[in-house]
């Protein structure tokens, strides 16, 4: 069983106050069209996003979710959908917990429309600089801005 699985009766009363903040300080950021939302857990955020389909790798987060919202378990490192699908890949805290950041990275380019955006807000843990080079090298017009705990790294 996974972190989340193990808490997943609990995440709202321990996570949600706080993934709102984040959430409202990126909103602006999220543009039409079909979105991904990486990590999705029980959905309160992807019921946010127009358009959303959500992806998370803990089954009891996502039997947490509405169900209106279309959702898939999967992990980010092998998505399974067909290449250029998305217009925007968005995500909050949940790239700093996936092992193979090289091959989740190397996802979520494939996954993107060639004019596709990201917006992912990933928590400063130790992972960060290895996100943050592995976006680099994949999203040149990538920009970062601060999220309270969190970088955010975007494409306009």
């Amino acid at each position: 069983m996974n972190y989340y699985d193990s808490i997943a009766e609990s995440y709202d009363y321990l996570y949600k106050g706080e993934q709102l903040k984040k959430f409202d300080n990126v909103k602006d950021l999220i543009s039409k069209g079909l979105i991904l939302d990486l990590g999705c857990g029980n959905g309160f955020i992807t019921e946010k996003l127009n358009n959303a389909v959500g992806v998370d790798n803990s089954v009891k987060m996502l039997e947490k979710c509405p169900p209106n919202l279309r959702v898939i378990q999967a992990d980010i490192p092998s998505l399974p959908f067909k290449d250029e699908t998305f217009d925007l890949v968005f995500s909050l805290t949940a790239l700093q917990d996936v092992n193979d950041i090289e091959s989740a990275v190397s996802e979520i380019k494939r996954i993107l429309k060639p004019k596709g955006r990201i917006v992912l807000s990933v928590l400063r843990k130790k992972k960060i600089n290895e996100i943050e080079k592995e976006l680099k090298k994949n999203f040149k017009k990538m920009k970062i801005k601060e999220n309270f705990n969190d970088l955010v790294f975007f494409t306009l």
